[in-house]
């Protein structure tokens, strides 16, 4: 019986130990990684992602062959931490040629980066100028240009590593392109000792796909390297798109203070290599840039008509 209870004793003895080692096992298996789980740093795809878009806003212009593109790039930051956003990489094209930096004739103004404050929206306009004057060598489109954008936005949270999406937006305008003038002939109406009264023919040609309007005419004539009179003009004149238009200015010399020698030589004239200068206002239609001021200055020759 002895025996028979001695090793009862040890087998319980033995089945405790097993038991306490299955505890220890148990442990380690399912409370240490949970401690060590509240410890560590939530992984990268749980972030959530912002929400970011670009709209076109507007277009501004003072004159034609100088305009300025207007965007909004909005981002709405859905968590607790606060959102970068760095663009980066902006490149265009116009009507499918490739235009970067200034030398160019484009220019975006400095870099584009803002922070949005957590569970909170912002939008960040900038505007992308554009010289096409700088571009005239280019074959680009007669009438509406097309210009798109694209560039990568980088955005992290507090300092993380970032993120990168890729954006393009395309927007077309129509082309304005300021009016030829060129004289057609050189009158000499009325010829005296003290005033002589010319009459210039002129043409106008418009190479827009909108009609124009002509107002303010103000305008100088040189003949030969001399000047010899002045007029101006304030009835509109309404050209068509892609036509032309002429008119007929009235201007008078005085010889007060010149050679009286000039009269004779201008009378003696056939022909006549002038130069024609002055400003002019005119009306597009276009919303954008519904007016503009024009300089102009041409040179040629002309036949002098008596």
């Amino acid at each position: 019986m002895k025996n028979a209870s001695c090793g009862d004793r040890k087998s319980a003895e033995r089945n405790f130990i097993i038991s306490k080692i299955y505890f220890v096992i148990l442990f380690f298996a399912f409370f240490v990684p949970i401690f060590f789980g509240c410890k560590s740093v939530q992984p990268k795809g749980a972030a959530p992602v912002p929400s970011v878009s670009i709209e076109f806003d507007r277009i501004e212009a003072e004159r034609p062959g100088y305009i300025e593109l207007h965007y909004r790039i909005r981002a709405e930051n859905k968590h607790s931490l606060p959102l970068n956003i760095d663009v980066k990489n902006l490149k265009a094209t116009l009507d499918g040629i490739v235009i970067i930096g200034d030398s160019a004739g484009l220019d975006f103004g400095g870099k584009i980066n803002f922070s949005v404050e957590p569970h909170a929206a912002t939008e960040k306009p900038f505007a992308m100028n554009l010289n096409l004057k700088s571009l005239a060598d280019r074959e680009i489109a007669e009438g509406d240009h097309s210009v798109r954008l694209t560039f990568n936005t980088a955005y992290d949270y507090s300092g993380a590593e970032p993120f990168f999406i890729e954006f393009g937006i395309t927007t077309a305008f129509p082309r304005i392109r300021e009016p030829e003038f060129s004289i057609i002939s050189i009158a000499v109406l009325q010829a005296e000792l003290i005033n002589t009264r010319f009459k210039v023919n002129l043409r106008i040609d418009n190479p827009n796909v909108f009609p124009l309007d002509l107002s303010a005419f103000n305008y100088r004539l040189y003949g030969d390297g001399r000047f010899w009179a002045d007029g101006k003009k304030t009835d509109a004149m309404h050209i068509p798109a892609q036509d032309y238009a002429e008119t007929e200015l009235f201007l008078v010399m005085n010889f007060m203070g010149m050679q009286r020698g000039l009269l004779d030589d201008i009378i003696a004239m056939r022909e006549v290599n002038y130069r024609f200068n002055g400003t002019v206002e005119i009306s597009t239609g276009v919303s954008w840039l519904p007016q503009f001021r024009v300089d102009f200055d041409q040179s040629g020759q002309a036949e002098v008509l008596q």
